[in-house]
């Protein structure tokens, strides 16, 4: 095994000791992280592989990014509602952009309604390109 090789993989054993780290994390967010950091991993490879530069090749990095960009998404856990910041202890509910009442459980469906489109999407993208990406 020459040198080149011998750093490579020590680099991918750091690279993977940092989720074994966290491995004993049995939120089901922890699955989509790992799976955003792996298709992170792919889309790299992809882009600079021999075959880069090629119109196929930024098609797949761009489709690739998306879903690294849903898991990155759907992992966060307040979900990117900045309307969280509107609701404090005294003020337990206020008027939204259309005039309607928002409270915390409003704010609640609304992360769950967007988290449950994220993960169809995510994963009917991934069910028509999966093969492709790994190929």
């Amino acid at each position: 095994m020459s040198f080149y090789w011998l750093k490579r993989y020590i680099k991918r054993v750091w690279d993977y000791a940092i989720f074994a780290v966290k491995d004993e994390d049995y939120d089901w967010t922890y699955a989509v992280q790992i799976l955003g950091w792996k298709l992170g991993r792919v889309r790299k490879a992809i882009v600079n592989g021999p075959k880069r530069g090629t119109h196929q090749t930024k098609k797949t990095a761009r489709r690739i990014k998306v879903c690294e960009n849903l898991c990155r998404r759907i992992a966060n856990e307040n979900h990117s509602l900045p309307e969280w910041d509107k609701l404090t202890e005294s003020n337990k509910s206020f008027t939204g952009v259309f005039g309607e009442k928002v409270t915390a459980l409003t704010l609640i469906n609304r992360e769950e309604e967007r988290t449950e489109r994220d993960l169809d999407y995510l994963f009917n993208c991934m069910r028509r390109h999966l093969q492709e990406w790994w190929d």
